[in-house]
């Protein structure tokens, strides 16, 4: 009986180690797939933070250098072209990113970035849409994209911003309000207005539609009054692009005029402008809707003068030396005071119409498809 309860029990002793072996290994594999799984969601978890950094980093792009009319500062670019180049992986960290952009309902008023994020062959997307609204003038006296520069002698009345972290611009210019550093603000290139007729010369006149002047300077103490006469909500482009420069107490003044309850604003144009010698540059009337843009530089000195002035110049570089007296707003690449120069927005209302010329793209909502 012994005999035989020991030849029985050699099997069961095998299979039960043959059981605990199966076990071993399935424990062990589910332990390694556990840690196969937390290794894929840890890649995912990358890939994702890879593409939205990318997604980030295109929405930003596009904010700075395109407009949905346009969709680029100095022509048309399709949506083709862009994607054209983006259509390559890009390497950033653990991984890499690739973007794609698109139209929401066949409109460049509303895109969709759709990023991808790739580490190690594990992948994940970020998506972003990017939306519209018309550019509002904000709170400050003064911004520029870089340096705002000044000595002892200037002066700023109001506030200054620059996207700039301190330890790069320093801003040694005397300022009553605040000055705010890093400001990560992203001010796209106007749209300059083609107008088919450039064959009039400036003369104080009023002005009901679109209008294009060929003059090139003002010579010494010319003056004119543009009244810009604006009666419904349509804007009113005045092209003065051709003109390069004041001289000698030359004046000009934009005078605004619009009928209650309408929308329209005086929209004028200079491209680059040295002003020198008390020359003048005034809005009067309805300030509030009236925006001078530059496309190059703007250069004033010799005690010149502007007076409720809302200078939009995203891409210039804006200098004043020599006692020049700013009144008014500017938005600018760069800004410099010096030689008892001074800014301030005195007796000035803030500009709070939307202004459709500058069509910036806005970061929309997020997701993840």
């Amino acid at each position: 009986m012994l005999k035989n309860e020991n030849g029985i029990a050699l099997p069961v002793v095998l299979l039960t180690v043959t059981v605990l072996i199966i076990v071993g290994m399935s424990l062990l594999s589910v332990s390694a797939n556990g840690l196969r799984r937390e290794g894929v969601q840890e890649k995912k978890v990358q890939a994702y933070y890879l593409a939205k950094s990318g997604a980030n980093a295109m929405a930003g792009h596009i904010k700075k250098h395109y407009n949905y009319a346009s969709f680029s500062p100095t022509g048309t670019v399709s949506l083709d072209d862009l994607n054209t180049q983006l259509n390559k992986d890009v390497a950033l960290g653990a991984g890499s990113f690739k973007v794609q952009v698109s139209k929401v309902n066949n409109s460049m008023q509303t895109l969709k970035l759709v990023s991808t994020g790739n580490v190690n062959g594990v992948k994940d997307t970020a998506t972003v849409l990017l939306t519209t609204s018309s550019f509002k003038f904000g709170q400050d006296t003064i911004f520029a994209e870089g340096t705002i520069e000044g000595n002892g002698s200037t002066s700023v009345t109001g506030s200054v911003a620059t996207n700039l972290p301190q330890s790069d611009n320093p801003i040694t210019v005397s300022v009553t309000g605040t000055k705010e550093y890093s400001a990560n603000r992203d001010y796209p290139a106007a749209i300059y207005p083609t107008i088919a007729s450039c064959n009039n010369n400036m003369k104080t006149e009023t002005i009901t539609a679109d209008k294009c002047y060929k003059d090139t300077e003002l010579k010494n103490q010319e003056s004119h009054t543009l009244t810009v006469k604006i009666s419904g909500n349509q804007d009113i482009n005045v092209d003065l692009t051709a003109l390069k420069a004041f001289k000698g107490q030359s004046a000009l003044t934009i005078n605004v005029v619009k009928d209650a309850g309408k929308t329209g604003k005086a929209l004028i144009y200079f491209d680059s402008l040295d002003m020198n010698g008390g020359t003048d540059l005034s809005i009067t009337g309805d300030a509030n809707s009236a925006v001078v843009f530059f496309q190059g530089g703007l250069t004033a000195g010799g005690h010149t003068k502007f007076s409720k002035v809302s200078v939009y110049a995203p891409d210039s570089e804006i200098s004043f030396a020599g006692g020049v007296t700013f009144n008014g707003v500017i938005i600018a690449k760069t800004v410099s005071l010096k030689g008892h120069s001074s800014a301030d927005s005195l007796n000035y209302f803030e500009f709070t119409e939307s202004i459709t010329q500058i069509p910036a793209y806005q970061i929309g909502s997020w997701g993840s498809q």
